[in-house]
């Protein structure tokens, strides 16, 4: 060891990003995850609560606007449905 100076290699600009990039999209799936378990349908309520999550995820206004077009029209031709839970007996 250098006097003043760690052995350590700390991680460079790249990994540091990589780390933040995989931190933030772990952070927005467990919320979308969370905003679309347990509901019944996919109704305005959700749509509203994914826009105020892809927004505060800094996605942006354009891509935010194409997601939830997209699902409004799958939706709209059945193509894309909520899973319906199972109870236990």
């Amino acid at each position: 060891m250098i006097y003043g100076k760690s052995a350590e290699k700390k991680p460079g600009l790249f990994e540091r990003m990589k780390q933040a990039i995989g931190a933030t999209r772990n952070s927005l799936v467990a919320r979308l995850e969370s905003a679309l378990s347990g509901r019944p349908a996919i109704d305005e309520s959700l749509f509203e609560e994914l826009e105020e999550i892809l927004l505060g995820a800094d996605v942006g206004v354009k891509a935010t606007t194409q997601v939830l077009q997209q699902i409004r029209i799958s939706t709209k031709n059945r193509c894309l449905r909520l899973p319906k839970t199972s109870k236990p007996r």
